[in-house]
């Protein structure tokens, strides 16, 4: 007996989900493995970071090029975190000194948002791919018929 199951669905050209959910994967490690030796220096409860992590890996695992709505708001996590992240980074550095500042604390900000600043390019461009104008896509309107 031969049991027919349907081939694996082709994504789209353009599509870079894919990409963004690796991307997205490897930053929750990263802040899931240095959480606990940086509470102290984040300046939230660390629950809400747990939390984020765990709403960024359920975005990833959602991401799919049948789901646009996905794709819409992992762009909007990609844009914040790179905010987030690169605003840490260049905030506690220079409220240092060479003699307080915790390297550590700064390249892993550092790298969190160099990744999800190629999260953020890989995302707008699985959008353009959507027919969707990244200016109305965030400051209201649709889809951009001209793309």
């Amino acid at each position: 007996m031969i049991i027919k199951t349907s081939s694996p669905s082709v994504p789209p050209p353009h599509y870079y989900g894919d990409i963004v959910r690796e991307l997205f994967l490897g930053a929750g490690i990263l802040m899931i493995s240095v959480l606990p030796f940086f509470t102290e220096l984040i300046g939230i409860p660390f629950i809400i970071s747990i939390a984020a992590i765990m709403i960024m890996a359920l975005l990833a695992g959602l991401q799919s090029p049948n789901k646009k709505w996905v794709t819409r708001i992992n762009t909007i996590i990609a844009a914040l975190g790179y905010g987030l992240f690169q605003y840490e980074a260049i905030s506690y550095y220079l409220a240092s000194t060479p003699f307080t500042i915790s390297w550590r604390f700064f390249t892993i900000n550092q790298i969190l948002a160099i990744v999800f600043f190629i999260a953020l390019y890989y995302s707008s461009k699985t959008m353009r791919n959507f027919g969707v104008n990244l200016p109305l896509f965030f400051f209201g309107g649709g889809k951009d018929h001209n793309a």
